[in-house]
C-alpha cells in the first residue's frame, strides 16, 4: 500500500510540473500584417485598445438595409449568398482613419463560383448603403 502511494505521489507532482511548464511557454500568434486575404483585402492589425464602443448601427440592423438596398436598387441576388460581413473603415487609402467613414461591409457571392461575379454593398452607421464596386 505505501508503494503505491508514494507512485501517486510521484506521478501527480509531474503532471503538476509538467502543467505548470506548459503554463509557463507563450506561442506567438502568426502575423498576418501586409497579407492578402481570399477576398483580396490587405489584412492589417488593428491597435490594441482597452476600451470597446457599441456601433451605432447594430450588424442586424446593417443587413437588413443592405438587403433592402439590392432590391430597391433591382439587383438580382437569387443567386448569391451571404459570405462575409465585417465592421470596416470606408475611404482613400491616404486618408488617416480618423476622417474615414465606419460601417458594415458585406459581400455575396454566387452558386456558381465565377470569379468577379459578387456583389459588395457598404451600410454606413448613419444608415446609408451603396455597392461597392467589383474587381
Amino acid at each position: 500500500m505505501r508503494h503505491s502511494s508514494i507512485l501517486g505521489i510521484v506521478i501527480l507532482s509531474i503532471l503538476l510540473l509538467s502543467c505548470h511548464i506548459a503554463r509557463s511557454q507563450s506561442v506567438a500568434p502568426p502575423t498576418h500584417e501586409g497579407q492578402a486575404s481570399a477576398t483580396g483585402h490587405t489584412i492589417i492589425p488593428l491597435p490594441a485598445v482597452s476600451i470597446h464602443v457599441r456601433p451605432k448601427l447594430s450588424l442586424q440592423n446593417a443587413l437588413k438595409i443592405a438587403e433592402a438596398y439590392i432590391v430597391k436598387e433591382h439587383m438580382d441576388a437569387s443567386s448569391f449568398w451571404l459570405y462575409e460581413a465585417g465592421f470596416t473603415l470606408y475611404g482613400d487609402k491616404a486618408l488617416a482613419d480618423k476622417d474615414k467613414t465606419s460601417g458594415w461591409y458585406f459581400r455575396w457571392d454566387n452558386d456558381g463560383g465565377a470569379l468577379g461575379n459578387y456583389i459588395e454593398i457598404f451600410v454606413s452607421m448613419d444608415g446609408k448603403a451603396m455597392r461597392l464596386m467589383s474587381m
